[in-house]
């Protein structure tokens, strides 16, 4: 959700939603729209960079479930659509070294190649999702994006700090101010 909240307009082009909408759609019966347009946005991106995540690709595991179903190469980002989003995933998961290493994610790999997306259970859907956001991480656009939050954060935390420190020398300043006259009057 936090992945949306940072990037989603800007970079993902998706609307914002609330965590509460997340969750109801990872528990929801069949594919609810917010899933399937995170998806297909989190998978257009990761193919509009392929070239970035080639380098990183792994060989598929070998079980004769998964071979039969998997790409041997990323395809263009334009395969993508609300309609086939779910088959692309099934194969592209496979060659992304996110999809790896996570025995959750990979249980919902190959329970994918036995099932559609929609009859997934939550805790599968969430897996899939996870890994998706953070194999979208190694992109150019989402690191250009979290770079320039990180220096936008770093200027703005400058400036307050300067801001502060001006703003308690004027309050010393007054403070002393004040002090002065009433030690004087008391040396009388």
């Amino acid at each position: 959700w936090d992945f949306f909240q940072t990037l989603g307009e800007g970079v993902l082009k998706v609307s914002p939603f609330s965590a509460a909408e997340l969750s109801q759609a990872l528990t929801h019966p069949g594919e609810p729209l917010l899933l399937t347009e995170a998806s297909v946005a989190l998978l257009r991106l990761l193919l509009d960079h392929s070239a970035q995540l080639a380098s990183g690709q792994v060989p598929p595991p070998v079980d004769t479930r998964v071979v039969a179903s998997t790409l041997q190469q990323l395809p263009p980002s334009g395969v993508v659509t609300r309609t086939n989003w779910p088959e692309v995933l099934r194969c592209v998961g496979w060659l992304l070294p996110e999809f790896h290493g996570d025995p959750a994610c990979e249980a919902a790999l190959l329970a994918l190649q036995d099932c559609t997306y929609a009859a997934l259970p939550g805790a599968e859907r969430l897996a899939l999702f996870r890994a998706l956001c953070d194999a979208c991480l190694s992109t150019e656009p989402v690191r250009a994006a979290l770079r320039e939050r990180a220096e936008r954060h770093a200027e703005l935390s400058k400036q307050h700090r300067e801001l502060q420190a001006g703003l308690t020398k004027q309050l010393k300043e007054a403070i002393g101010a004040i002090a002065t006259p009433a030690d004087a009057s008391s040396k009388f």
